[in-house]
């Protein structure tokens, strides 16, 4: 009978840096300079600031460090801080099949840990990639009733995501790498209910998410157990949390398909569901310029079922709300302020924007497919033109993919708002040599430098 759980813990527990392709490598490195260039600008964010002051004033053994606050914390609380701050701005890689944000749960705890045990680059790219492994497996089994029951993938998978990167951190065999999947896989939670009013836990879950992975690695490291079939079992994640899961996913492609190469990269701070319209957006904007809000006769946006349900809102309140809002974004670009996250937080107060907000309306087309990331736009003026674009796959995604030049402005353009620009390249030149870092101690301290 199979083990689907015990097989993917002993590939975590197995993987070594020279079973990585030298475009997995570059995959990893890409995702840590998006993963911290995301954090450190999320740091001065409210909802950081809760969460990081918080596991300040809960103190304890010094053994972390917490991004931005100069301050070392418990390791599941640091992982806990870090992961919260990192999903502040919602510029966090995406999978486009899941909607799952891995990095943002796994990356902290797998940090953490390599602080924690000095581990050596290779090392802490290894953990990095066992992460996304498990993680993008596991999200792709349960995919998408898991998403459409309510639950939120970047929560609960992450819970799994982050437990392989800590156990393989640790070093832990199969035998207590599974252990510790039935312990994260346990703890797995997160619920999409924060669309109903832009609330905060979002940004919480992946830090909840990493957290749990590292409390999962340490207890079975210390003699823990957990159920060796927690994703498979009748009882388990796959089976609890989905209506119909393909089982096969956890296990398929093993060390010959590396799923981390499937990750997107955002370069717009808003819902991923998003991009595909802000790109035709800002298609159009070329050719209109500018627009006024009492210019706009009607803009329709096609999109999926997911797209439309999820980003449909055109009344947003808080700053997340209008991440997770399509007529907000085009609104932003159209009225030429942009879709970087400081156009995003000032917009609600800008009547422009939120006047023309109000003339974006989302139709649903199933034969999109709900899960596609198709758009077609239309601009109607009142002076009688008219302007169109379809996009089918967002700037990022894998086969449309950020130039490593592009990256590389994303990342200086989002640190430069916390640190000065000479550390946020010395963190960007350290990243770039990960693998032949001996540790990750000069990295990790001008990560966790006070933020100005």
């Amino acid at each position: 009978m199979a083990n689907e759980t015990l097989e993917l813990a002993r590939y975590c527990s197995e993987l070594r840096y020279q079973d990585l392709p030298p475009a997995v490598v570059e995959k990893a490195k890409e995702c840590v300079l998006d993963l911290l260039g995301c954090a450190v600008a999320g740091h001065p964010m409210e909802s950081s600031r809760i969460v990081a002051g918080m596991v300040r004033s809960v103190g304890g053994t010094e053994e972390a460090s917490v991004i931005g606050e100069g301050v070392k914390v418990p390791l599941a609380n640091a992982a806990l801080a870090n992961g919260t701050i990192a999903h502040a701005l919602e510029l966090d890689d995406t999978h486009r099949w899941t909607t799952l944000h891995a990095g943002a749960s796994l990356i902290p705890a797998a940090l953490v840990m390599a602080e924690k045990h000095r581990l050596s680059g290779k090392e802490f790219l290894t953990a990095v990639v066992a992460g996304y492994e498990a993680a993008i497996r596991l999200a792709l089994a349960v995919s998408p009733s898991h998403r459409n029951r309510g639950f939120h993938t970047s929560a609960t998978v992450g819970a799994v995501g982050s437990t392989a990167s800590a156990a393989r951190a640790m070093g832990l065999d199969p035998e207590t790498t599974a252990n510790a999947f039935g312990i994260g896989g346990t703890q797995a939670a997160g619920l999409f209910e924060f669309l109903t009013d832009g609330s905060m836990t979002k940004r919480l879950h992946p830090g909840r998410s990493a957290q749990s992975g590292v409390y999962a690695a340490l207890l079975a490291s210390s003699g823990f157990t957990g159920p060796r079939t927690i994703l498979e079992g009748d009882f388990g994640f796959c089976r609890a949390m989905s209506d119909n899961p393909d089982i096969t996913w956890l296990n398929r492609g093993l060390g010959s398909e590396f799923k981390i190469l499937e990750m997107g990269v955002k370069p717009y701070a808003s819902c991923r569901y998003c991009h595909a319209s802000i790109d035709a957006a800002q298609n159009i904007l070329a050719e209109s310029g500018p627009l006024k809000a009492d210019e706009i006769a009607e803009v329709v946006d096609v999109a999926s079922h997911r797209n439309v349900s999820q980003t449909g809102s055109r009344e947003p309140k808080t700053f997340m709300g209008g991440q997770l809002s399509t007529p907000y974004s085009v609104a932003l670009v159209l009225t030429g302020r942009g879709a970087g996250f400081a156009q995003y937080l000032n917009g609600l107060q800008d009547k422009e924007v939120m006047d023309a907000t109000r003339k974006v309306r989302m139709v649903e087309e199933p034969g999109f497919g709900e899960l596609s990331r198709r758009v077609e736009l239309t601009v109607k003026l009142v002076d009688g033109r008219s302007f169109s674009s379809a996009v089918d796959l967002p700037y990022g995604e894998p086969e449309n993919p950020l130039s490593k030049e592009a990256l590389r402005a994303k990342f200086m353009g989002l640190t430069t708002t916390a640190i000065p620009q000479e550390r946020a390249e010395r963190i960007a030149g350290l990243i770039e040599t990960i693998p032949s870092m001996e540790s990750l101690g000069g990295l990790i301290s001008l990560l966790a430098e006070p933020s100005r």
